[in-house]
């Protein structure tokens, strides 16, 4: 594991700031979240992070893969286990992830391999009724995410989902060698037909990285 990322996420599931500052209530899952990072992320070209708004709350799964995780997080937070074992587990939960629509969306629609791709959210934190203060995002963009992307150092940022958008002047400041491609969250409201004129877009903006000097 990249040295400063593992700093980074274990200053991550050590903090409680938002919450002990009254900016919103803990949800089930009430750790942060690290996310996935592809095992091949540092070797891929080009090197794309798909950045959500926040991780989900555990409070609607019928089954046990979110305590599951808790208990990683956890576990990599006492020093008891390490953030493959998290990234591992999520890897083996992309298809149920949204059921089945993160999966649909961004790997057989934007056609991202997971292995060779990093997510990461704005908030890493879950909230209890999904509830996300302007000031809490702002807080841990700042403490947290802005470090992670600096720290992946991707060619190109997938800005997922209209209330992530807000952040893309942060991004751009934050990486502003990373080209920021703006598309739908992977479990927007839109139609079909929508999506998939918004998925050909996405595509061919990772098409011309692939063929840019380097890439």
């Amino acid at each position: 594991m990249h040295p400063e990322v593992e700093k980074i996420a274990r200053d991550a599931v050590a903090c409680r700031y938002c919450f002990e500052h009254a900016m919103a209530d803990s949800a089930a899952i009430d750790i942060a979240q690290p996310r996935m990072i592809g095992r091949s992320y540092w070797h891929a070209s080009p090197r794309i992070v798909v950045v959500m708004l926040n991780p989900g709350s555990g409070e609607f799964r019928a089954d046990s893969a979110d305590a599951e995780l808790k208990v990683l997080i956890r576990a990599f937070a006492e020093g008891k286990g390490t953030l493959d074992d998290v990234f591992a587990h999520q890897w083996r939960d992309v298809a149920h992830v949204g059921r089945g629509r993160f999966q649909s969306f961004y790997v057989n629609g934007l056609g991202l391999k997971v292995d060779q791709t990093a997510f990461l959210n704005i908030a890493w934190c879950a909230t209890a009724g999904n509830k996300y203060p302007s000031q809490m995002l702002h807080a841990c963009f700042a403490r947290h995410t802005e470090r992670m992307l600096q720290a992946l150092n991707p060619d190109a940022v997938i800005l997922s989902g209209s209330k992530a958008h807000s952040f893309r002047d942060a991004i751009c400041k934050a990486v502003p060698s990373s080209k920021v491609v703006e598309t739908l969250h992977y479990a927007h409201r839109k139609a079909q037909a929508v999506e998939e004129v918004e998925l050909q877009r996405v595509r061919a903006a990772i098409r011309r990285l692939n063929r840019s000097p380097g890439g």
